[in-house]
């Protein structure tokens, strides 16, 4: 196994990647509703809990119930790995209430403390995978392009330090294909 190379666990996926992700990187999934981004991403955490790496889940877009109970569907899915703490899912609506930051739009202060929180918590955790679902919902309270390229840069690079490889998703409208 190469060590430069996180593996997905995803078979075809790591035949296309040439062995899987590098290590560290921040890979963008990017999808309409119903694409199977979430589906994708968690599998990644899975099997990468299989393999002794742990995992973080930051959902934004769906409750903590409703993602459950639609993964519990899939085969691939093991609970046991959630409960005995190797992949952790955080719903970020409670932990944005929590922190106060429950507003419309946040400042230049509000995303670096949201930032400062993600990053304790990968490292706290000792995360290996780490999963913002989705990326697009998050960013929709920065209040401009620069504080959304600052925010996502800034994550990547630390998450990179700690040797995190990431999977954000980005929702996009279904297209007509002729």
């Amino acid at each position: 196994m190469n060590k430069d190379k996180c593996v997905t666990g995803i078979k075809e996926l790591d035949i296309q990647m040439d062995g899987g992700i590098p290590v560290g990187s921040t890979v963008l999934i990017v999808g309409s509703s119903g694409s199977g981004k979430t589906t994708l991403c968690m599998q990644f955490l899975v099997n990468g809990a299989k393999m002794g790496e742990k995992g973080v889940f930051f959902t934004i877009t769906e409750p903590l119930f409703k993602l459950m109970s639609n993964l519990e569907k899939f085969e691939f899915f093991d609970k046991s790995l959630i409960d005995n703490g190797m992949i952790t899912v955080i719903d970020l609506r409670i932990l944005f209430e929590r922190m106060g930051l429950d507003v419309e739009k946040y400042t230049v202060e509000d995303a670096s403390a949201l930032l400062d929180v993600i990053k304790d918590i990968a490292k706290e955790l000792e995360a290996k995978r780490l999963v913002i679902d989705s990326i697009t919902a998050l960013c929709y309270r920065l209040q401009s392009r620069e504080m959304i390229r600052d925010f996502i840069f800034k994550l990547g690079t630390f998450l990179a330090t700690i040797k995190c490889t990431t999977f954000l998703t980005s929702e996009v409208p279904p297209r007509e294909f002729k």
